[in-house]
């Protein structure tokens, strides 16, 4: 995902959001790894907490990274602060992770080194395994 929020919705456009709600059911039988490239993504809530302004701390289990965990995605990569639309760490992390098969945290260790001119490089947190790749042999299909 790529764009903004809005208190506890991912905003796909002017009239349609993303809520925690439209998660409760469901699950990621095939775990991917969930990619929340948006200002502050780190900070949306579940509707759990109300949302004014800054978010000081959140409620264990309110926020859309450990939902979205608990619906067994592999990893959460989320943004704790505002970034440019014209960022370009996302290309950089996805070509380390599809092109030179690193694992999920190496892949974003070296997406960070290879910007380091750019201070929205340290913007970007993993929730999961950074072990984990983002197939398993079983699961590749030759990509």
């Amino acid at each position: 995902y790529i764009g903004h929020f809005d208190k506890n919705a991912l905003v796909l456009d002017k009239d349609r959001k993303i809520h925690a709600d439209d998660f409760r059911e469901k699950r990621f039988p095939k775990r991917p790894l969930v990619f929340l490239n948006c200002c502050r993504s780190g900070t949306l809530t579940t509707g759990a907490d109300d949302f004014e302004g800054e978010i000081e701390q959140l409620s264990p289990g309110s926020d859309f990274s450990t939902m979205i965990l608990n619906k067994d995605a592999r990893g959460v990569i989320v943004t704790l602060m505002p970034i440019q639309a014209t960022n370009n760490f996302a290309s950089v992390f996805y070509r380390c992770l599809f092109r030179e098969h690193h694992t999920i945290g190496m892949a974003l260790r070296i997406a960070r080194r290879r910007l380091m001119h750019d201070p929205e490089r340290l913007f970007f947190q993993l929730y999961g395994d950074p072990r984990g790749y983002l197939f398993t042999a079983e699961e590749d299909d030759g990509y």
